[in-house]
C-alpha cells in the first residue's frame, strides 16, 4: 500500500504529459503550403510555392506565390521560412510540378519531399514542359487555387491506380521501375494558347488560358 501511495504522484504526472500537446502549432505562426514548382539547373534549384491564403467570407480565395532560390532544395525551402517568419506546413500539398531539366534529379526531390514532417504522400508528381513555376501559377480547372486544379484534372485524367502521387513514383523509382509521369505544356492551337495535361495514355485535356 506505501508503494501504491509512492508511486500514485509519478502516475498522475505521466498520465499529465500524455494529454499535452506538444506539438500543438497556432494556426497563425504556420503557412499552409498547397503547390510546389521547380525549376533550375546543376548549380541552381528555384521554388515557386502556392501558399493558402486566409478566406474573406465574401472571397473564394486565392493563392499566395513565392519564389525563392538555393544551390539545394533544403537552403530554397529554408530561405522562404526565413522570408515569411512562419513555419512551412506541408499536409495539404497537392503537386510537386518539376520543370524537364530537374527531371534528371527526379529521385533526389522525391527522396526530400518524402522526408518532409507532416507531408501528404498522396501529393501528384506532375512534369512541366517550359518553366513549372510559370505553370503554376497560372492553375488549370475551375477550382479556387491553382494547385487544386492541376492536381484534380490529372485525377480525373487518370485510372486511379496510376496516378503518379509521391508514394507510387518512389516505390517505382526505387524498384527501377519505369516511371511516366503526367505533363503540363503551353501549346498553341491557331491563335489560342491553352495549357494541356498530356497523360501517358495519350489523354489530352485543354483549358483556354486567360491571357491569350
Amino acid at each position: 500500500m506505501v508503494i501504491g501511495k509512492r508511486l500514485l504522484p509519478v502516475l498522475c504526472l505521466c498520465l499529465l504529459f500524455l494529454g499535452a500537446c506538444g506539438n500543438r502549432q497556432e494556426i497563425d505562426d504556420v503557412a499552409v503550403v498547397l503547390g510546389v514548382a521547380i525549376d533550375g539547373n546543376e548549380d541552381e534549384y528555384q521554388l515557386t510555392v502556392e501558399l493558402a491564403a486566409p478566406k474573406a467570407p465574401d472571397d473564394l480565395g486565392e493563392g499566395v506565390f513565392f519564389v525563392t532560390e538555393g544551390t539545394s532544395l533544403e537552403q530554397a525551402v529554408d530561405e522562404l521560412n526565413h522570408q515569411l517568419e512562419k513555419e512551412l506546413f506541408w499536409g495539404h500539398l497537392q503537386v510537386i510540378m518539376i520543370g524537364d531539366p530537374m527531371l534528371p534529379r527526379l529521385m533526389e526531390i522525391c527522396e526530400y519531399f518524402h522526408s518532409l514532417r507532416q507531408l501528404a504522400t498522396s501529393s501528384l508528381i506532375i512534369a512541366a514542359k517550359g518553366n513549372a513555376g510559370e505553370m503554376v501559377q497560372q492553375g488549370f480547372g475551375q477550382a479556387d487555387y491553382a494547385s487544386f486544379g492541376i492536381a484534380e484534372s490529372v485525377r480525373l485524367l487518370q485510372t486511379k491506380s496510376l496516378w503518379p502521387n509521391l508514394r507510387f513514383v518512389m516505390e517505382n523509382l526505387q524498384k527501377n521501375r519505369k516511371v511516366d509521369l503526367p505533363y503540363l505544356e503551353l501549346v498553341k492551337i491557331g491563335d489560342d494558347t491553352r495549357l494541356a495535361i498530356i497523360t501517358q495514355d495519350d489523354i489530352i485535356k485543354e483549358y483556354e488560358d486567360d491571357d491569350e
